[in-house]
């Protein structure tokens, strides 16, 4: 049975079979997460497991700290959603932060990330809510999150390049990165400007048109989005200010964490260098759960080109995965409570198909 034009399910059809899709994310999910097992295991093979625990001790009740901080963070991003709504006031902010948290935390841990997170986010509120108008809100609030993400990056890629000596091959890969990252902003406040829709033709195009649902789903998001942009452009500054914050508060954790790690604080210039890449990370390895060994590499990297050595590096991205555990433990339970599953939420038609009534 193919879908109506519109992308929505004509009536009387089933949800789709949840197995295959399941089983092939398990086996993703696996292999994904055997690769940064095989990646953290090298590391604390080069580092020594001593160092690190020895080096980690410090921490102590400062990783309550830590931890109050990555659920402030899940709070403005749950702000800037709720302000993207139509009407703020029909979605408690302890709703949306309690969305906010249970979609990260799916999206952490299986290789789906935001095609996960955001469908778990509108089923948490749906009922009070309503599919559509949680979706497009969260169409918005991600559009803009995504160019805030692109902004930090460049800005640290270039203060990278400016302030610090960097090994060839490495400079050339961050120029490159520098350049993708401007490229995005530009291209961004270029379709937006022109209203352009191109995600969902260029879905259709690499899909051949068999996956006609996703691609309908896709150019009704798009023009809903570009729709509240311009009925919200009064609305922009609050959403800006609270992913402004939340990035931020970002610098903050590093600062706190890298103090109670060593005893003195970084610079805030080494803070956001390393937020900044952090972002850049969480971006590009979304497939690998819980980003096992790459955050630990990646951030081993450029501790070492900042000058504070790779154990401090490895020590600093087991310590915030460790707050990231926490945060998808209570997220998951969160799920668990309300009733939702992957399977019911990867299967079920008023998510993947999220339009007003």
């Amino acid at each position: 049975m193919t879908p109506s034009p519109d992308g929505a399910a004509p009536s009387g059809a089933r949800p789709p079979a949840a197995r295959a899709p399941t089983a092939r994310l398990t086996i993703t999910g696996l292999a994904t997460a055997l690769v940064g097992l095989a990646l953290l295991a090298y590391l604390l093979r080069q580092t020594g497991v001593a160092p690190i625990l020895e080096g980690g001790r410090p921490v102590g009740w400062g990783f309550l700290v830590i931890v109050a901080l990555g659920l402030f963070r899940l709070l403005t991003r749950a702000l800037a959603w709720r302000r993207c709504l139509e009407s703020p006031a029909d979605l408690p902010i302890v709703e949306a932060f309690a969305a906010t948290l249970s979609g990260d935390a799916l999206g952490n841990v299986i290789p789906l990330g935001p095609l996960a997170s955001e469908p778990a986010k509108v089923a948490f509120v749906r009922q009070r809510l309503g599919a559509g108008a949680a979706a497009s809100a969260l169409a918005v609030e991600n559009f803009l999150y995504t160019l805030t993400v692109a902004l930090v990056a460049a800005l640290g890629l270039l203060a990278l390049l400016f302030a610090f000596r960097l090994p060839e091959p490495l400079r050339s890969v961050m120029v490159v990165s520098l350049a993708a990252a401007v490229g995005l902003l530009a291209a961004s406040f270029w379709l937006v400007g022109r209203r352009l829709a191109v995600l969902g033709p260029a879905l259709e195009r690499l899909t051949a048109g068999r996956a006609a649902r996703l691609t309908a789903r896709v150019r009704w998001l798009e023009a809903r989005t570009y729709e509240l942009y311009e009925r919200r452009r009064g609305r922009l500054l609050p959403v800006l200010l609270w992913q402004a914050i939340f990035h931020a508060a970002g610098v903050v954790e590093i600062y706190v964490t890298l103090w109670l790690l060593t005893g003195t604080g970084p610079t805030l210039l080494t803070s956001f260098l390393l937020e900044s890449v952090n972002r850049v990370i969480t971006a590009v390895f979304k497939i690998v759960p819980l980003r096992l060994g790459v955050d630990e590499a990646g951030t081993a990297l450029f501790t070492n080109v900042l000058g504070l050595g790779t154990t401090i590096g490895v020590t600093l991205a087991l310590v915030r995965k460790a707050r990231v555990i926490v945060l998808v433990t209570s997220g998951l339970v969160l799920l668990v409570r309300r009733g939702l599953s992957l399977r019911r939420i990867l299967t079920d038609e008023t998510l993947t198909d999220s339009r007003p009534s």
